[in-house]
């Protein structure tokens, strides 16, 4: 049978409705998004609270002649100035091409190299530009990038921008928040959903603004909705993954330092999820192999 015919046999009608939607939306807002970017002057980031756990992710290396970009176990040359646009015209390169937008290996770089990337990043990769909700404006895509740089901002590479640079950033981030808002994934739930509340949580603590308020309010209406569900009586993951579980709980404990009064129901389900990272773990740090896990698909639990 089509695999698309079996996604559609077990997935709810109104999650297929919402991506029959987004997918519209997408359209329209590529076609309306065609302006540069404008910064708001003097407006900063600020810090946000850091829980120190960051995911296994892939390398991108700055060379003479270009970059080398590994993820998936993929290793690629990209042209410099970079190409975000890489392997584009391949289907089966949309998840390297997503890794790369997903900025995880900011970390890695030498600071000024990273402000760079970002930058960089900022003016070359617009809404309106073509297949961009494939991998840069992809919903997904864009809540692992917003945590990843708030996560690099607030750790010291902040103090490495002026005021103009600090305001496209903020602008940005901004920016990206709206689109993420109103492209949210009810339409695939799941760890995805939970990854779109945590960045939009951290990015109404970074931009206390009027934007920030409705990041918030959006963010927590899904969270109380999304954990009596996601989160099981015995405290493992509904989606019966180790590797899920383990992001999970590392993006709820973001979500939980970044709320003023976090709700009971969050405190509640982190409490439940402790258990399982202690007990279904094995003495290595690994988690086990049930379901979508992968060695290195989370932070260890040790």
């Amino acid at each position: 049978m089509d695999r698309r015919l079996v996604f559609l046999r077990y997935t709810p009608p109104r999650q297929v409705l919402r991506r029959l939607w987004l997918r519209g939306r997408q359209a329209i807002t590529a076609r309306l998004s065609g302006s540069p970017l404008e910064p708001i002057s003097g407006e900063r980031l600020r810090p946000i609270v850091l829980t120190g756990l960051r995911s296994p992710h892939g390398t991108l290396l700055r060379s003479d002649d270009g970059w080398t970009g590994t993820f998936i176990n993929d290793t690629r040359t990209i042209d410099n100035p970079i190409r975000w646009d890489t392997g584009s015209s391949d289907s089966r390169s949309q998840l390297w091409r997503m890794n790369l937008h997903y900025f995880e290996y900011i970390h890695d770089l030498e600071p000024s190299v990273a402000k760079a990337l970002i930058l960089d990043w900022i003016t070359g990769n617009r809404p309106s530009a073509p297949n961009a909700f494939r991998a840069a404006w992809a919903p997904y895509t864009i809540s692992l990038r917003l945590s990843a740089w708030l996560d690099w901002w607030s750790s010291g590479g902040d103090q490495l921008f002026d005021h103009d640079d600090a305001a496209m950033v903020a602008a940005s981030v901004r920016e990206q928040a709206n689109h993420l808002l109103v492209h949210i994934e009810t339409d695939v739930r799941g760890n995805h959903l939970v990854k779109n509340i945590r960045a939009l949580i951290e990015c109404s603590q970074a931009i206390p603004c009027g934007d920030s308020k409705r990041w918030h309010l959006v963010a927590l209406s899904h969270l109380n909705r999304e954990l009596p569900i996601q989160i099981l009586d015995d405290g493992v993951y509904f989606e019966r993954s180790l590797s899920y579980h383990a992001q999970v709980f590392a993006d709820l404990l973001s979500v939980y330092g970044n709320i003023d009064k976090p709700p009971s129901v969050l405190r509640k389900a982190l409490e439940r999820m402790a258990a399982p990272l202690a007990d279904l773990w094995h003495p290595d740090g690994g988690p086990v192999q049930m379901n979508d896990s992968g060695l290195a698909m989370a932070v260890r639990a040790d």
